[in-house]
């Protein structure tokens, strides 16, 4: 994982609900994009759950997750 991503992925586990309501409003998240980042940082639900949860692939979890982190990084 790239150092900014990782960087956002931190922050958005660290912040306060208030904080990580604001930065998810800030990305301009897709709905899918906000369901799986809701279901991975405050659900703690592993990528294989979620795949399962929405039909995706896992990959397809990760890259939109990575997008999210790009998204979260460069606000």
């Amino acid at each position: 994982m790239l150092r900014h991503r990782k960087i956002a992925r931190q922050r958005l586990k660290d912040c306060s609900i208030a904080e990580y309501n604001s930065l998810i409003h800030d990305a301009k998240l897709t709905p899918t994009q906000k369901v799986i980042i809701d279901s991975f940082i405050i659900g703690n639900l592993p990528v294989c759950e979620i795949a399962f949860k929405l039909s995706l692939c896992e990959s397809m979890i990760r890259r939109h997750l990575s997008i999210v982190y790009d998204k979260v990084a460069f606000l």
